[in-house]
């Protein structure tokens, strides 16, 4: 898809969303992030695009001096390929039964495989369901 090739994959590369930039690049320079993040905001505003520059600059294993992600180390290539379970990323609105949810939490259990970190991207998660929503929401109040 075309939205893809053209996302940013830096925080260089992100135009507007100044504080919230600069706030998850001031972690990724002291390789700091928190547990959960969570962004809201109207439809173009650059959520998933920040979760994904996220996982790669909390996966990066040479990030530049700005924070940014190399894009060219195998994690990050693994990323960009989507060829790691490591990084899950899942569209709400599809998946809103409460099934797939308890297939999530039960994912979040075990370490990553060949990543830093596992992260998890939830498209969507206002159109879970409400049974869905709850067991979600003990998961992040309660991560294992």
């Amino acid at each position: 898809m075309l939205y893809n090739d053209v996302r940013p994959n830096k925080f260089d590369d992100v135009v507007g969303q100044d504080m919230v930039r600069e706030s998850i690049r001031n972690q990724s320079i002291a390789d700091k992030f928190f547990g959960l993040y969570i962004f809201c905001g109207q439809f173009g505003g650059g959520k998933t695009t920040m979760a994904r520059i996220v996982a790669l600059a909390a996966n990066c294993e040479h990030k530049d001096e700005n924070g940014n992600p190399c894009l060219s180390c195998p994690s990050c290539r693994a990323i960009l390929d989507a060829s790691t379970p490591d990084i899950i990323e899942i569209d709400g609105a599809s998946n809103n039964g409460v099934d797939k949810v308890r297939d999530l939490i039960a994912s979040v259990d075990y370490r990553p495989l060949s990543l830093k970190k596992k992260v998890i991207v939830i498209d969507e998660v206002h159109m879970l369901s409400k049974a869905a929503f709850n067991a979600l929401l003990k998961t992040l109040e309660e991560p294992p």
